[in-house]
């Protein structure tokens, strides 16, 4: 796509005329014309400010270099990537998904959220747990609780772990206490 190419879809998609656009920016039609067809494809950089302004975009969308194109040129290539892998590899992929979604909305909330954060943990055990073959009763009599219902609970995010609970499962699942709290993507070993 050009850049006169997205100049000319992003005016219609704001239902502008040329002349209209033309009139905003302090040009004529005829000019506008010529940069939505590449008739001229070097716009002055001022002309191109004003036209980003008048579309309510960047310039560096109108000229292809937002991240909103490059994510989507992103996804393409993960999804094609990801249809060579197994199904260890994608759960790996999933996880590690999970914890960047985390991470950006701890960011952007400024704070963690106690039951986003339990569910993840929750999450993050379950996993685990069923990758080594564990049954919620084995991982309830081997941390000393009374019955697999706990276990539950805390997969569900209903129930809250203490530090040294988290040190307890941490090591009954053969993994690192950042894995579980989803400080880190790695689950170290996978038996």
């Amino acid at each position: 796509m050009t850049v006169g190419d997205r100049i000319k879809a992003r005016r219609e998609t704001l239902g502008i005329s040329q002349t209209e656009l033309a009139n905003v920016v302090g040009t004529t039609k005829q000019q506008m014309y010529k940069y939505e067809n590449d008739v001229i494809t070097n716009i002055p950089y001022d002309m191109m400010e004003r036209i980003a302004v008048a579309l309510s975009v960047t310039p560096q969308h109108l000229v292809g270099w937002d991240a909103l194109e490059r994510a989507t040129e992103l996804r393409f290539s993960i999804w094609g990537e990801l249809n060579g892998m197994g199904i260890d590899e994608l759960k790996s992929v999933l996880d590690y998904v999970e914890f960047i979604n985390f991470k950006r909305k701890a960011e952007t909330n400024g704070e963690y959220e106690y039951q986003e954060q339990a569910e993840s943990i929750g999450k993050r055990i379950k996993l685990r747990r069923e990758r080594l073959g564990i049954t919620q009763e084995d991982l309830a009599i081997s941390l000393g609780y009374k019955s697999k219902s706990s276990i539950n609970k805390i997969e569900l995010g209903k129930q809250q772990l203490t530090q040294p609970n988290i040190l307890a499962m941490a090591k009954a699942l053969r993994t690192s206490v950042d894995y579980i709290m989803g400080w880190s993507k790695g689950e170290l070993s996978k038996t």
